[in-house]
Formats: C-alpha cells, sequence, structure tokens
C-alpha cells in the first residue's frame, strides 16, 4: 500500500504544532515537577470597561464635525461621559432635601 504525503500549508496549523513541540521540549529539559510555564502577559488594559451603544441617527457624523484635527471619537466620547458623570454628581450634591410637614 502507498501512503501519499499530506501537506500542511496552514500556516496558523503549523505555528500551533512548532509551538507545542517547543514546549514539550522545554517540559523535558526541566529538572522535577515544581518547574512552572509562566504565560506572557500583555500590556495592562487602560479602560477595561467596554460599552456597545446604539446613537441616534446622525449622530456620529455631528461627532465627526466637531472633532479637532487629529483628535480620537474615541476619546471625545470618554471626555464627554465623565464631563457629565462630574456635572449630575455635583449637581446631586447641591439638591437639598424637602423637608417634611
Amino acid at each position: 500500500m502507498r501512503y501519499r504525503r499530506l501537506r500542511i500549508t496552514c500556516i496558523s496549523y503549523i505555528s500551533c504544532i512548532r509551538y507545542l513541540s517547543t514546549i514539550r521540549a522545554y517540559e523535558m529539559m526541566t529538572h522535577g515537577t515544581d518547574v512552572v510555564i509562566r504565560p506572557r502577559m500583555g500590556r495592562k488594559l487602560r479602560w477595561p470597561e467596554r460599552v456597545m451603544a446604539k446613537l441616534a441617527a446622525g449622530t456620529l457624523e455631528r461627532i465627526a464635525a466637531v472633532l479637532q484635527k487629529g483628535e480620537d471619537r474615541t476619546a471625545f466620547l470618554r471626555d464627554a461621559i465623565d464631563r457629565e458623570i462630574e456635572r449630575r454628581e455635583v449637581a446631586g450634591k447641591q439638591k437639598k432635601p424637602r423637608q417634611q410637614r
């Protein structure tokens, strides 16, 4: 019986196989079971909370019209949200509760 060679050309598959073989080789070189392979960490998230918001028609065009050159729309939205939160917190502190009769 003749076997045909299987040609694997998927880059992600090849990369995965190379990665796994590297880990196996590293595990064989380590002495004892107390050695732990630590996963590499990327940079820390600056803004870990994400929000998907639906906006009224034309809102993005209005934002684009007022953005300054080189200003990021996401940064603009963050600043606007922060300003509104601060405004409402100050307004909430200034309100005095009504006295009940």
